[in-house]
């Protein structure tokens, strides 16, 4: 056996407004920062906590991941919601295809943007960096 510590472990926590999120279909919002050069990024866990304003979101799925290309995981049933809610997407998420998220940081982003809705998304990331 074999081990090497190649990194530290990072957190980081930005908040979506209603404009970010009305929006993640043509600006996607990073979570993280971009790594370096050669250097990949490998989510341990992420938490969302959504806090409903006064209208729900309609469309209201968002994906997690490197872009609308190395997607690591969708959400819905959150943003919809008339009230706070709460989730928190566990275990390694990385892509399988480094070549296309080379010093690529992680991101919320949406193929639908919602129409309407104005409560706010705190992501929360755990994560380290390793190299490609």
């Amino acid at each position: 056996m074999s081990y090497r510590n190649e990194s530290s472990f990072f957190y980081s926590e930005v908040v979506l407004s209603s404009s970010n999120i009305l929006n993640l279909s043509t600006s996607s919002f990073d979570i993280t920062p971009a790594p370096g050069s050669n250097k990949i990024i490998v989510a341990l866990s992420v938490k969302l906590s959504y806090t409903f304003g006064t209208v729900a979101y309609t469309p209201s799925t968002f994906s997690v991941g490197y872009g609308p290309l190395a997607s690591l995981t969708s959400v819905s049933g959150m943003l919809n919601q008339v009230f706070d809610d709460f989730a928190i997407i566990s275990g390694a998420i990385s892509p399988t295809n480094t070549s296309d998220i080379n010093n690529v940081s992680l991101k919320v982003f949406a193929s639908v943007a919602p129409l309407l809705g104005d409560g706010t998304l705190k992501v929360g990331t755990w994560y380290y960096i390793t190299n490609v």
